[in-house]
């Protein structure tokens, strides 16, 4: 690539109103010598990028200011990964009790007949709250749209979907898993495009109908969410009295939720139709084109940072020195429950080996905090159920697990999910088809290493012990020895350590025995460490 072509792709991509920038740009390239060439179109791609500011100050700044906090708060939350649970904890039990009480309060509808009326006064060309600043009537509309249209969607997508009825509608009807991925990444490009997209130069009349299309199916989208909760609260079942005494005045509180994004779209598509040129609609953008450009290249160095931070591994020696310090406690596990020690070794090889950081690290005692004092009911426990330990086992998978080897005096499965309650705490985990067997036909051999009716505090504790650890992962792995062989004993898989491994990570949904099972990239990984000769010294030699 020559200089004068790099220099006019950048010029290409200037505003319209530094067009003559671009073009002095270029004439002047052509009277550069040679070798100082690329370092000129270098120092043109930087005024192109990031202009001298019209006004007395730049936006810039701002931009990269926003960015930096926004890293800067994640790099203490992985730094004190305990506190940061904690506090994400108490975030998302702050924002549940504040969607009751503007409920209660009729905050949400008093929002919505706000917000209606002023579109129908704008709509007519009448300025709608005249004695009212309008800077703050922006900076009020925009906390609304952060708090119904940011805050609350991702509070709906991260925790809520993880709740009973929720999971129990994604087995039963297909399209919801997708619909839910659809609707995150809207929300993803939507705001994306609200923060970023001033400094992409987005103002073609191709880029706005590309818009126009990404809010109509916003639109469409919170349409089918809407029906989707309208169909789950309207089929529960239910007498007469609890229709009008109840379901009829939630359905009122409800509303809002969906009505007031919905409004919120649709001003901002009849402000698209009357934008001028290529541009979005008025409001929609919420940086200037250099502050977005600030923004962006700081995001950028932080999206490197975080890539690198991620992509650390153990080394070899590190990770094969980590399997023969326990190599005691694998052997101990394997006997225990009757499993093979050398599928136990390899699974602990290949999770630190391809899989862990110490960036995982932190985020996993992030979330083990918070899955231990979050609320005491299933979706908040369901939302944090992150995998610990040395062999990287859910908590709400060991509590399951026990329970389909024990049983339980309140166990019962629906629609293939399993559901435990016992003193306020829920456990709560989808199981599929698979699991036919009655609960007590599943005993395994010894009492499961964690309790079902333990309490949250123990269970993360319990994980965070290798010992434990590798005990729950021998058990799982007994588990679905059982379940295949209780099935026909001739499709017994416990000669198969690319199986087992593949059903220990993708879990009890999809375990559904048969004649012919096919192992996953991890699995296959599992067995080829599996087949290494040190994996074999280390589980058979003594201290």
């Amino acid at each position: 690539m020559s200089p004068e072509y790099w220099l006019s792709l950048i010029v290409r991509h200037m505003p319209a109103d530094r067009a003559e920038w671009g073009a002095a740009m270029m004439a002047e390239l052509a009277e550069v010598e040679p070798s100082g060439r690329w370092r000129f179109a270098l120092g043109c791609t930087r005024v192109a990028l990031f202009p001298p500011a019209k006004g007395a100050h730049s936006g810039m700044g701002k931009g990269i200011l926003f960015t930096s906090i926004l890293a800067g708060l994640a790099t203490l939350a992985l730094s004190w990964p305990e506190a940061s649970g904690a506090w994400l904890a108490s975030a998302i039990a702050f924002q549940t009790w504040a969607l009751l009480f503007s409920k209660v309060f009729l905050f949400d509808l008093l929002v919505l007949v706000g917000l209606t009326w002023s579109l129908v006064k704008r709509s007519k060309g009448v300025q709608p709250w005249k004695r009212i600043p309008v800077a703050v009537q922006q900076r009020g509309r925009l906390a609304v749209e952060v708090y119904f249209g940011l805050l609350n969607p991702v509070l709906y997508l991260a925790v809520l979907t993880s709740g009973p009825e929720m999971m129990r509608l994604q087995t039963e009807w297909q399209l919801i898993g997708p619909l839910y991925r659809v609707a995150a990444g809207l929300l993803v490009v939507v705001w994306g495009w609200r923060l970023y997209g001033a400094g992409f130069g987005l103002t073609s009349s191709r880029t706005r109908t590309v818009l126009r299309g990404l809010l109509w199916a916003s639109l469409v989208c919170l349409a089918l969410f809407g029906l989707k909760d309208l169909i789950l609260v309207w089929t529960a079942p239910r007498d007469a009295a609890t229709i009008w005494g109840v379901v009829l005045p939630a359905l009122f509180l409800l509303s809002p939720m969906y009505l007031i994004p919905g409004v919120l779209i649709y001003d901002y598509l009849r402000e698209c139709a009357k934008a001028p040129g290529g541009q979005p609609a008025a409001g929609f953008l919420l940086l200037t084109d250099r502050a977005s450009r600030g923004a962006i290249a700081a995001a950028a160095v932080v999206g490197v940072l975080t890539f690198a931070f991620a992509m650390q591994r153990r080394t070899e020696d590190e990770v094969r020195g980590l399997v023969n310090q326990h190599r005691a406690a694998i052997r101990a596990a394997a006997i225990r429950y009757d499993t093979d020690p050398r599928l136990i070794a390899a699974l602990v090889y290949v999770t630190h080996r391809d899989q862990l950081s110490p960036f995982r690290d932190s985020l996993e005692r992030i979330f083990g905090t918070a899955w231990t004092i979050g609320l005491p009911d299933r979706v908040m426990n369901r939302a944090f159920n992150f995998s610990l330990g040395i062999a990287q086992i859910k908590p709400l998978t060991a509590q399951a697990g026990a329970v389909l080897a024990a049983g339980g005096p309140k166990a019962f499965r629906r629609a293939g999910i399993l559901l435990i309650e016992h003193e306020g705490e829920g456990i709560y985990e989808p199981i599929g088809a698979g699991w036919t067997a009655p609960l007590t036909d599943l005993r395994i051999g010894p009492e499961p290493p964690i309790p079902v009716y333990a309490k949250r505090e123990e269970v993360v504790a319990a994980l965070h012990r290798p010992e434990k650890n590798l005990e729950t992962c021998a058990f799982l792995l007994a588990l679905y020895q059982r379940q295949w062989e209780n099935a026909n004993p001739a499709w017994s898989i416990r000669g198969r350590p690319e199986i087992l491994a593949t059903l220990y990570q993708i879990g009890f949904a999809r375990s559904k025995p048969h004649g012919a099972p096919r192992s996953n990239a991890f699995g296959d990984r599992v067995r080829e460490a599996y087949n290494q000769p040190w994996i074999g010294d280390v589980v058979t030699a003594q201290r």
